[in-house]
């Protein structure tokens, strides 16, 4: 578990600190936080260092904290959505829209289809911004 601050404290700066009042003496301490991916296991106190250890199966830590437990990680992609990444110990489940969807604040929604003759300048965007060219006018631009 101390390996993890470790090896980091081996390629990095000092980590980040926290202020603690220790229970027992009631001495304000300075403890390190703990590194992306892991969680505080037991704070520091006066003659012993923060001990961490990995975010459990199903959980993440993205930022240094000092926190006792990991954030859950997003438990399913909503309806037309794909997983971009998978959950792991530093970051969330990653979801984007399906191909055809785009997302309009929390939901995905099917891309406008060009009349006929029609096209979009940039793909991808909703009708409203897209700038529909006819064939004419896109074969003009080539």
């Amino acid at each position: 578990m101390l390996a993890v601050s470790f090896a980091w404290a081996a390629r990095h700066t000092a980590p980040p600190t926290y202020r603690r009042r220790d229970p027992a003496t009631s001495e304000v301490l300075q403890c390190e936080q703990c590194p992306p991916g892991t969680v505080v296991r037991r704070h520091c106190g006066p003659r012993r260092p923060t001990v961490c250890e990995p975010c459990p199966a199903g959980t993440f830590a993205e930022q240094w904290h000092w926190g006792e437990t990991c954030r859950h990680c997003t438990a399913i992609c909503k309806e037309k959505q794909l997983v971009r990444h998978e959950c792991n110990s530093t970051h969330d489940r990653l979801c984007e829209c399906a191909p055809g969807y785009y997302m309009e604040v929390e939901f995905c929604v099917r891309h406008a289809v060009c009349p006929p003759g029609m096209g979009a300048a940039v793909l991808g965007l909703r009708v409203a911004v897209a700038m529909l060219l006819t064939a004419a006018m896109a074969t003009l631009k080539q």
